[in-house]
C-alpha cells in the first residue's frame, strides 16, 4: 500500500514537473515568435534600401556623366533622401519593437525591489505620444488607425516613477492591441493622471470576444498539456505582449483592469475636454463593423513633481 502510493506521488511529480518543462519550451516559442517579426522587418527593409539605394546611385552617375547641368540629378536626388528617410524610419520602427519585447521580458525578470530602485523624473504623457509615434508605421501597415487621447495641461507635467517599465510596458500593451487589431478598425488610447498614479487605456477591436478568466489562468498559472499540443499559446492577446506587462505592473506595485464585450469602454461622451492627436489611417464610424472590444487599463505608482 505505501509502495503504491510512493509510485502514485512519484507519478504526479513527474508529471508536474514535464509540464513545467512543456510551459517553459511554450514560453520560449511565444518569445522567439514575437522577436522574430520585428527582426525579421528590420532584415527585409535593411536589404531593399541597400537595393533601392544602390539603383538610385546608379542613375544619378550615368546623370551626372551624361547630362553634368541637367534638372534630372536634383530630382534623383530628392527622390534618394526620401528612400533614405523612409527605410531609416522603417529601420527604426522594426528596431523599437523589438527593444519593447526585449525590455518587456527584461523588467519581467527583475525583482521588485531592483524596480522600485530606477525611479526617475519623466513626463509620463508626452512619452506615450513618442511610443506611439515609434509604432506609427506599423499602425499603418495594419491599416489601422489610432486616437490618442490625453488632458492638455499633462502633456509637460512630470513625476517620478520607473521610466523604463512603464515604456516597456504601454509599449508592449499598444504592440498587443496593433497585432490583434481587426484591419480598418481605430484603436483607441487615453493617458491621464489619477491621485499618486499615471494611468493609461487601450481598446481595440477584436473579432471575437476574449475569454478574460481563461487569458488570466494562462499567464499566471502557465497551459495544460493539451493546450500546448494544440498551439493554445498562440491565442488571441494572450501572447508575451500582455504576460510582461502583467508581471511588470505587479512587481512595480501598479494595477491593471481588463475587459472583453460588445459595448466599448472609452467613449467619446466620457472623453469630452481632452485634446486628439490621430495616427494611422482613421477610416469613417460608418465604415467599421460593430465587432466586440478589448480593454486594458493600466495604473502605474508615481510621485507627482
Amino acid at each position: 500500500m505505501i509502495k503504491n502510493n510512493q509510485d502514485s506521488k512519484a507519478r504526479e511529480l513527474e508529471e508536474q514537473l514535464e509540464l513545467r518543462r512543456l510551459n517553459e519550451t511554450a514560453r520560449r516559442r511565444v518569445i522567439s515568435h514575437h522577436l522574430k517579426s520585428p527582426l525579421n522587418s528590420i532584415n527585409t527593409n535593411v536589404i531593399r534600401m541597400l537595393h533601392d539605394l544602390e539603383e538610385k546611385e546608379n542613375e544619378m552617375q550615368r546623370l551626372r556623366e551624361a547630362h553634368p547641368h541637367n534638372e534630372d540629378i536634383e530630382r534623383i536626388t530628392g527622390e534618394l533622401t526620401f528612400l533614405v528617410r523612409k527605410y531609416s524610419t522603417l529601420i527604426e520602427t522594426g528596431v523599437q519593437l523589438g527593444i519593447d519585447v526585449i525590455s518587456g521580458i527584461l523588467y519581467e525578470s527583475e525583482s521588485p525591489e531592483e524596480l522600485k530602485k530606477g525611479w526617475e523624473k519623466t513626463k509620463p504623457v508626452k512619452n506615450t505620444r513618442g511610443i506611439i509615434e515609434a509604432h506609427n508605421h506599423l499602425i499603418i501597415s495594419k491599416n489601422l488607425g489610432l486616437l490618442f487621447e490625453y488632458n492638455a495641461k499633462d502633456l509637460e507635467k512630470e513625476a517620478l516613477m520607473n521610466k523604463y517599465a512603464f515604456a516597456a510596458a504601454l509599449s508592449n500593451t499598444l504592440t498587443n492591441a496593433v497585432k490583434h487589431s481587426v484591419g480598418g478598425s481605430v484603436i483607441k488610447l487615453v493617458s491621464h493622471f489619477e491621485r499618486g498614479r499615471h494611468v493609461f487605456e487601450i481598446e481595440n477591436m477584436v473579432q471575437r470576444p476574449v475569454n478574460i478568466e481563461d487569458a488570466l489562468r494562462k499567464i499566471k498559472k502557465g497551459y495544460t498539456k493539451e493546450e500546448i499540443e494544440d498551439g493554445a499559446f498562440y491565442e488571441l492577446n494572450q501572447g508575451i505582449g500582455l504576460e510582461s506587462v502583467i508581471t511588470i505592473l505587479e512587481k512595480i506595485g501598479g494595477e491593471y483592469e481588463i475587459s472583453s464585450g460588445s459595448s466599448f469602454r472609452l467613449r467619446e461622451e466620457d472623453l469630452k475636454g481632452m485634446k486628439s492627436k490621430t495616427y494611422g489611417i482613421i477610416v469613417p464610424v460608418q465604415y467599421v463593423p460593430p465587432l466586440p472590444s478589448f480593454y486594458f487599463k493600466a495604473s502605474i505608482p508615481i510621485k507627482e513633481e
